[in-house]
This record gives structure tokens, C-alpha cells and sequence, in this order.
């Protein structure tokens, strides 16, 4: 069957291909997405700056802690957040909280995958959701990835 994607420097290069805004910076959300945004920060021309996302299982209110600590971009900088996918929707939420908090406004989200159902529930915390697949329904991302990220 043939995926979306080889790995995520493909996914990376297709995701930087359907990125029509003009942006200041690049936000790569680590661990899982250092290298697609690597790949759209550099076709785009852009630094690269990272956010931290933790995962905490123990916590059904928020499951996911973002660590803003080290970003240093101005706050009226125009963000394009990369993550790998869109899932539950719970870490793009909680970036978007993060950013916001320490005064960003603009701030876009570009994922490889973004099931329809889950950008319904993180569209109205950012200024656009730019994706490249957008199936019904979620999925595994082994289901869209020859490779899935952070594996190459």
C-alpha cells in the first residue's frame, strides 16, 4: 500500500510546499518533529527555534506539558508551530495556551496529517491549520508514514 509520506524529511518537504503565508520563524514541537521542521525551516528560508513537549499520563486534565522556557523569537514574530501529526488534539491546545501566555498572537499549525475531526477541535487556537493529508478519521501514523518520525 502506498503511504503519504517515505519519513519525515518527505513529509517535511510536502509540508513546506502547501505553506503559502509568509512567516518570521519556524517552532519545532520536540521530540518528534525536529527533522520535518528542520526540512520547512530551511525550504522555507526561516530559523528554526523548539518548544518542548512532555507527556504526562498520570494527568487526564493535561495530559501534555509544552516547556516555552528557551524560545526566544519577539513576541509579535508571525510562528509556524510544525508538529509531526494531529492526533487527540491535545498538544497543539496546549502549545497554542503556551505561545499565547507569553504573548504571541500570531501563530499558525502545519502537520503532515490532520484527521478532519481533530482540526474541528484545534482550528478555533490558531490563526490557520496547514496540512498536507486531512483523512475522516485518525489513524496511526505508521498508517500515513513509510517511516514514522523520529525512526530515520
Amino acid at each position: 500500500m502506498a503511504r503519504d509520506f517515505v519519513d519525515d524529511v518527505d513529509a517535511g518537504h510536502k509540508l513546506a510546499a502547501v505553506v503559502i503565508d509568509q512567516f518570521d520563524c519556524v517552532v519545532a514541537v520536540l521530540p518528534t518533529s525536529r527533522r520535518i521542521a528542520e526540512v520547512v525551516a530551511s525550504t522555507l528560508h526561516l530559523p528554526l527555534a523548539s518548544v518542548h513537549r512532555k507527556v504526562q499520563a498520570d494527568d487526564p486534565v493535561r495530559p501534555v506539558e509544552i516547556d516555552v522556557a528557551d524560545l526566544e523569537v519577539p513576541a509579535d514574530a508571525r510562528l509556524l508551530v510544525v508538529d509531526d501529526a494531529v492526533e487527540t488534539g491535545h498538544t497543539a491546545i496546549e502549545i497554542s495556551r503556551a505561545l499565547k501566555q507569553r504573548g504571541y498572537t500570531s501563530i499558525t499549525l502545519a502537520v503532515p496529517v490532520c484527521p478532519k475531526d481533530s482540526e474541528a477541535l484545534v482550528r478555533p487556537h490558531f490563526e490557520d491549520v496547514i496540512a498536507v493529508v486531512r483523512p475522516l478519521m485518525r489513524r496511526s501514523l505508521s498508517w500515513h508514514y513509510d517511516s514514522p518520525p523520529g525512526n530515520g
